[in-house]
């Protein structure tokens, strides 16, 4: 019991002595407070959640149809797309894409028809200046966008003529239906002339209903094809089927015969024929009632988020890592230069002639970090909480816990450096490749799916990687303490503990 009494009054020694050693040097406590919160505030205020705007030029031959659907087709994407007008020749555009007057340049292609008739698409040719891959993207979605427009404007103005047609073919089906009741008129007095004459007129009907039906049935039979439809009988399918059966029914291709004892079958069979004419006409005026844009678009997403808060605001997006990231380059330079000043110093020699173990010595340092530590990420956090209104929908134990098993893993990986460099400045350079590690690879602005396998096993042995994805989780999401997560990033941490531990010992034992 007095051996375990001794241990912690030698690792409390050690305890108090990195606390006075913090606490004499206030302006680096202020600096590791306020530095990350400044820089949090300068970027929340400047970052601006909104689409880039990109001034286009298009080239466009002086005598095509283009000109006039070009603009028009640019106003569509609202404010993305600033339109700044046609120029006949591409070499001027691509110049003053050049020298920056604009930002895309964009070539519409020569006699497009030819091409399609062609069975070849008419491609619009894009341009641009830009070197960053994800505004290359942009601009790439962009440009399909507008390409989109194009395409539904076309599909558009074919739905109308096929509106226009629709029309025409109501009025074949109503006249249809008109000199089939009079057929059925005719019959009931024995008028067999006028019978076969309406009949004539009847069978002229149908037929010219089926040739017009034509593109909007196509639309339309090609968008049920994809859903499918609950009732064929009232498809369009269903519709062109029974017009090719009307033409084909008996009522329109038998002709009646004179003298005829009774009419009855002709007569049952004309009513049948009204009624379905009657309900063809019906399904008509249904279709007609779709307007060409809901026709051309038939279907469009709306994007809900089941997240408790919205993530949008990049404030709220970015707060958690940025804690992870400066929690862990905060206890990484502290760890780091702890015990290289303590070599430098001379202090290393008193401990290989004292009583103190390395174990004793390691332990006390992390507790007295760990102290700064939280401290310090408790007030970074109280001042994005209540100056930036950063949410916290999780509890404050599981924050709590997250930030004490970040520290302690960040404190052993800086633990590490200070054993393994020579001097300050070495110790100083290795912290900062840690810090850009972090930033690359934990999160912080790339999402790690897109980074292949192998990558990410530097992403999964930085700290910050782990805190990063619990902290939004805890503070964004309201889950508590992730069990996977926290045991990857504690087992992390013992293992820094663990090389801390045996670096330490080694040079307290060799000298």
């Amino acid at each position: 019991m007095s051996s375990i009494f001794r241990s912690l009054i030698r690792i409390s020694s050690f305890f108090r002595k990195e606390v006075v050693e913090v606490i004499r040097q206030p302006r680096l406590v202020l600096t590791l407070i306020l530095g990350p919160f400044l820089i949090l505030l300068l970027f929340g205020v400047g970052y601006r959640n909104e689409p880039r705007v990109v001034e286009a030029v298009f080239v466009v031959e002086p005598n095509s149809n283009l000109i006039d659907s070009i603009e028009e087709y640019a106003s569509s994407l609202g404010e993305q797309l600033v339109y700044s007008g046609t120029l006949p020749d591409a070499q001027t555009a691509i110049d003053r894409l050049w020298r920056g007057e604009v930002d895309l340049v964009v070539i519409a292609p020569t006699r497009p028809e030819d091409s399609i008739r062609n069975d070849q698409p008419a491609i619009f040719q894009l341009y641009h200046n830009e070197i960053d891959p994800a505004q290359e993207a942009y601009l790439r979605s962009l440009g399909q966008i507008y390409i989109d427009e194009v395409n539904r404007r076309v599909i558009s103005q074919l739905a109308l003529q096929a509106q226009t047609d629709s029309a025409t073919v109501r009025e074949d089906i109503a006249s249809a239906r008109e000199n089939a009741a009079q057929m059925r008129q005719a019959l009931e007095v024995g008028n067999v002339a006028l019978a076969r004459e309406r009949q004539r007129d009847l069978a002229q009907n149908l037929s010219s209903a089926n040739d017009n039906v034509g593109p909007k049935a196509i639309l339309l039979d090609a968008i049920e094809r994809e859903t499918g439809t609950n009732n064929p009988a009232e498809s369009v399918a269903g519709l062109l089927g029974a017009l090719i059966a009307l033409q084909e029914s008996p009522a329109v291709i038998d002709n009646p015969v004179e003298n005829q004892p009774s009419y009855d079958a002709e007569i049952a069979e004309l009513r049948e024929t009204e009624e379905e004419l009657a309900d063809i006409e019906e399904m008509l005026a249904q279709f007609d009632a779709i307007s060409p844009d809901t026709m051309v678009r038939p279907f469009r997403s709306e994007l809900t988020s089941i997240a408790p808060t919205s993530t949008a605001d990049p404030m709220n997006f970015y707060a958690p890592a940025v804690i992870a990231l400066l929690l862990q380059h905060m206890a990484v330079t502290f760890g780091a230069l702890s015990l290289v000043r303590e070599r430098l110093s001379g202090t290393m020699e008193l401990f290989r002639v004292s009583p103190i173990a390395s174990g004793e010595a390691l332990i006390g340092k992390y507790l007295s970090y760990l102290l700064f530590g939280l401290v310090m990420g408790a007030v970074l956090f109280l001042l994005m909480y209540y100056l930036l209104r950063v949410p916290l929908l999780g509890t404050w134990w599981s924050f709590g816990l997250v930030v004490l098993a970040l520290l302690f893993t960040s404190l052993g990986l800086g633990f590490i450096i200070s054993l393994l460099a020579e001097t300050e400045s070495q110790a100083v350079q290795l912290s900062m490749i840690s810090l850009l590690v972090a930033v690359f690879f934990s999160g912080l602005f790339l999402d790690l799916r897109y980074l292949i396998q192998p990558v990410q096993v530097v992403s999964w042995l930085t700290p910050a990687t782990y805190g990063t994805h619990m902290l939004q989780n805890v503070m964004l999401r309201g889950y508590g303490v992730e069990v996977l997560y926290m045991t990857g990033l504690l087992i992390l941490g013992g293992a820094f503990f663990m090389v801390g531990w045996i670096l330490l010992q080694r040079q307290m034992r060799l000298g």
